[in-house]
């Protein structure tokens, strides 16, 4: 259980990567999650890939044009590995600073409503006495907006290290996981807790907007996800630290690691679109970065 909230950290965020498309502007208008990155002395191109954390196993439709440019790579570049974290070091991290627990952030009412909703839809205790980091009980909180089991629950990220295996590339991480949990310290407790509760008491509209950013997904549309989600910002996606801080420090990572050989960067879609995404920064560098549409 802990080793899957680690490597879905952002809580609430990880399920609607919408929440990151919609605070920098406009969203690319081609219909691709797909993007070459080639120029600036590039010998060979690089690519670049959105993907979603979780989603069911029937919605998953990987990019066609993925299996033949995969094999043209080198490397296979994730964010994280939670596996390089060892167990108790890994609750450790997910822990509030010093003896902060969930009583200390919520009324006793707003505590009961979390504490019901874990009880029916998910079978677990939760009380006011959990010391987790508020983004990370979101996180298994939200596992009851995609519309299938547990077990049917997929990972782009997962199917993409099977196809690189099968090309044998090396993979490599953008971030450790210790790097992404001390990330959530930057955001008050007390702000992650309402948006917690926020999730929760509202987990209808919830579901119905997870449903709608699946689809739009599916149509590989990061403009449509923009719209969709437009109006509906919450605040934990405007902390720099979550979004345009890591595209700074990971363009500097992607330049090296692009210089050396071609790389196949998967990593969430919100950080993809935006003045501040990973394709304007790179452009800025002097980098081509196009759409692959589909064949």
């Amino acid at each position: 259980m802990y080793r899957i909230i680690v490597t879905s950290f952002l809580g609430l965020l990880l399920f609607f990567p919408a929440l990151l498309l919609a605070q920098n502007g406009q969203a690319d208008t081609a219909k691709t999650l797909l993007y070459r990155v080639s120029g600036n002395g590039l010998k060979t191109p690089s690519y670049l890939y959105g993907t979603i954390h979780a989603i069911c196993q029937d919605d998953l439709q990987l990019h066609d044009s993925i299996f033949s440019v995969l094999p043209q790579c080198k490397s296979l570049v994730l964010e994280t590995n939670s596996d390089d974290l060892e167990p108790m070091e890994m609750i450790r991290l997910s822990f509030m600073k010093g003896d902060t627990s969930l009583k200390m952030l919520l009324s006793e009412a707003k505590l009961k409503e979390i504490e019901t909703f874990f009880k029916k839809e998910l079978n677990m205790p939760m009380n006011g006495e959990a010391r987790f980091k508020p983004i990370l009980i979101g996180t298994m909180a939200m596992t009851v907006l995609v519309d299938c089991p547990m077990s049917q629950i997929a990972s782009v990220e997962n199917v993409l290290s099977i196809e690189a295996k099968k090309y044998k590339l090396k993979t490599q991480y953008l971030e450790s996981p210790e790097f992404q949990l001390n990330v959530l310290d930057s955001i008050p407790y007390m702000e992650q807790a309402e948006q917690l509760y926020h999730m929760i008491d509202h987990i209808d509209d919830s579901k119905k907007a997870f449903a709608e950013l699946t689809l739009a997904y599916q149509n590989m549309d990061l403009q449509l996800i923009d719209s969709l989600m437009l109006n509906d910002i919450q605040g934990l996606a405007k902390e720099p630290s979550i979004l345009q801080n890591r595209n700074y420090a990971w363009v500097a990572k992607l330049k090296g690691m692009m210089a050396k050989e071609a790389c196949f960067f998967a990593v969430g879609a919100g950080h993809l679109a935006g003045e501040e995404s990973i394709i304007q920064l790179l452009r800025k560098e002097g980098y081509a970065v196009e759409p692959v549409l589909k064949p």
